[in-house]
């Protein structure tokens, strides 16, 4: 499934040392000490000789890299080589990811979906709402659909330890160990989109703490084109004065109203849940406007 968006499908050069290493500490052999990598020993290693540590070749990735585990008779050599091939097959996915990013889940469009649904179904019924679309005739399959369920959760634990945090500036202190974390339990996700994920988060905090609902309905209804008339009835739904890190609760409660009111046979509330439903769409790209922003300062 080839969903892609502009703001992020252009490839990027990472830090390819610091990315392994990264790789490297995913791993439970790593984090637990039965194999032991010293973190800036390591990296100025790969650094400095990228030609060994750095390029496609498995095989010379694995017998240069085995002297760096453990001594060269080692009884569990077989054992380690396999480990190093892993460990080498995660970090050529995560190459791939960054150079190709149009054959990948853009997070761009992920999160939009993610935050949608988080929005409209609430997060307990998330992930059902996602299987749903099986049924639905579209190009998406079994598949797709299983692995957006796999960065819908992901995301929402990563949401859940931003939050553990206590404050944005925290989070951001607590970056590393939030993403490995991440990491850790979902292997088959790229660092790189985890680390999109975080920025995705960190964003919303960051908007939240210089704006409230006042000026983002300001900006959709500049973005796109309504009338003083519309916006009074989005009004009504989204208080002006509301934090936007209470954006996703107000909306929800906003989207149960208007379906009651169709329920009831209002003639307007079907064009106002539209109206709402733009509203959301333009929340989503802001955040993501932001995050792209975070991310380019990071590269």
């Amino acid at each position: 499934m080839a969903i892609n968006s502009s703001n992020d499908s252009n490839s990027f050069e990472p830090d390819k040392a610091y990315l392994l290493w990264r790789t490297f500490n995913r791993f439970q052999e790593i984090r637990e000490g039965v194999y032991r990598l010293n973190k800036e020993t390591t990296i100025r290693t790969f650094k400095n000789q990228p030609d060994t540590y750095l390029g496609n070749d498995s095989d010379k990735f694995v017998k240069n890299t085995f002297p760096l585990l453990s001594a060269p008779n080692s009884p569990e050599k077989e054992k380690i080589n396999k480990f190093l091939f892993r460990v080498h097959g995660m970090y050529k996915n995560e190459i791939e990811y960054s150079i190709n990013r149009k054959e990948q889940f853009s997070m761009d469009i992920l999160f939009q979906v993610i935050e949608t649904l988080f929005m409209e179904v609430g997060a307990n019924k998330a992930e059902t709402a996602v299987m749903d679309m099986e049924n639905q005739k579209s190009a998406v399959t079994k598949q797709d659909l299983e692995q957006i369920v796999v960065y819908l959760k992901a995301f929402n634990k990563m949401h859940a330890r931003f939050l553990a945090s206590g404050n944005m500036k925290r989070a951001i202190e607590n970056s590393d160990k939030i993403i490995t974390a991440g990491a850790s339990e979902n292997m088959q996700i790229p660092i790189l989109a985890l680390d999109s994920m975080f920025n995705l988060i960190t964003a919303q905090f960051v908007l939240s703490q210089k704006y409230q609902c006042k000026q983002l309905l300001i900006l959709w209804k500049k973005e796109y084109g309504f009338d003083d008339e519309q916006t009074s009835r989005i009004v009504k739904l989204l208080p002006p004065e509301t934090s936007l890190l209470d954006f996703r609760n107000i909306y929800a409660k906003a989207i149960q109203t208007l379906q009651n009111q169709i329920k009831q046979g209002d003639p307007l509330a079907e064009m106002d849940l539209f109206l709402l439903r733009t509203v959301s769409n333009y929340y989503t790209s802001w955040i993501n406007q932001i995050a792209n922003q975070i991310s380019k300062k990071e590269n």
